[in-house]
C-alpha cells in the first residue's frame, strides 16, 4: 500500500502550534564550488535572519555540506529561508535536525 492508501484509511491527529520559537539547524548538501558558503549566508541575511553558527565541510565527489544554526519564532519564517535556500545554484538536499 502507498502511504496516501494507508492515510485515506488511518484518522490522523493534528493539532495546532499556536507559538513556535525553536532553533534547528539547516544542512544543505551542495555541488562545491567557489562562494557557496557566500552564497548561502547572503541568501539567509536578505530575509533578515541571524545566524547563531555556520560552517561547512567537504565531502568528497566535488559535493559539501554547509550547515546554519537559527533560532526560527515561525513556521513561515522557516518554510520561506527553506524555499530560498533551494533556489541557490548547486544545491542538492536539505535536512532539518534540532
Amino acid at each position: 500500500k502507498s502511504i496516501c492508501e494507508f492515510v485515506k484509511e488511518k484518522p490522523i491527529a493534528v493539532q495546532w502550534i499556536p507559538h513556535f520559537d525553536v532553533s534547528l539547524t539547516i544542512h544543505v548538501l551542495c555541488e562545491d564550488r567557489v562562494g557557496l558558503l557566500a552564497d548561502l549566508m547572503n541568501t539567509i541575511a536578505q530575509r533578515g535572519i541571524n545566524v547563531g553558527k555556520a560552517g561547512a565541510t567537504t565531502k568528497g565527489n566535488n559535493l559539501a555540506e554547509c550547515f546554519f544554526t537559527i533560532r526560527f519564532q515561525s513556521l513561515e519564517e522557516l518554510a520561506k529561508i527553506l524555499k530560498r535556500i533551494r533556489k541557490v545554484y548547486s544545491v542538492k538536499k536539505i535536512s532539518l535536525t534540532m
